[in-house]
């Protein structure tokens, strides 16, 4: 299976846009191989023997760039199947092993688990929150949800009345008791565990 930051190396370089709201770290794209230093040493071999090895080259390439399009094609199609709550879809999808779920970065908005989160309240999205963690999804900590990936779980589940910008699901309606417990769990399992650190230590100081 395909990591995730090899994805996104590919559909940058090859200029795809499939990721949106990506925010790339500094120098990401700059941890490329450095150029073979025998690169500039004339190679006295035949052209013959230099043009097989060339071909050899180009195979490997090609090898290599249809995994990561396989590869992205399955992140693609495992963040819609998150979005739509589809669980034959998801289940479809990461029984391929073309993308390599436990490679999840922090830096990622919009993320799998994020647009799962999202997705309208279906009785499979409890199953399937634990299925990507049995499947190797990184937990919470340090991970956050929404495009501008500053966002706790939660909130996209429970889609509060504030949740305003990039959503296109109804917000500020009841909370379906599987999702209230969804929520419960999420935050046992560090959500948003940052920010009520900071408020609990503002109301012991207030």
């Amino acid at each position: 299976p395909t990591s995730f930051e090899d994805l996104a190396r590919f559909d940058k370089e090859n200029k795809h846009d499939a990721l949106s709201h990506i925010h790339y770290p500094r120098n990401f794209l700059l941890q490329l191989n450095e150029p073979d230093n025998d690169s500039n040493i004339c190679n006295e071999e035949s052209d013959e023997n230099v043009d097989i090895y060339n071909e050899e080259q180009d195979k490997n390439e090609d090898i290599e760039n249809h995994a990561h399009a396989f590869g992205l094609f399955a992140y693609i199609v495992l963040v819609g199947a998150c979005v739509q709550v589809n669980e034959k879809c998801f289940e479809l999808i990461t029984s391929s092993s073309l993308y390599d779920i436990s490679s999840q970065v922090t830096w990622k908005g919009n993320s799998p688990f994020s647009m799962l989160c999202e997705g309208d309240y279906n009785s499979s999205r409890n199953y399937m929150v634990q299925a990507l963690w049995r499947l190797g999804y990184p937990k919470l900590e340090g991970h956050y949800a929404g495009y501008g990936n500053n966002q706790s779980y939660c909130i996209y589940v429970a889609k509060p009345t504030t949740l305003l910008y990039c959503v296109g699901n109804v917000v500020g309606g009841p909370v379906h008791p599987d999702d209230q417990k969804l929520c419960h769990y999420l935050r046992g399992e560090g959500d948003g565990r940052e920010v009520n650190n900071e408020l609990s230590n503002q109301l012991i100081n207030a």
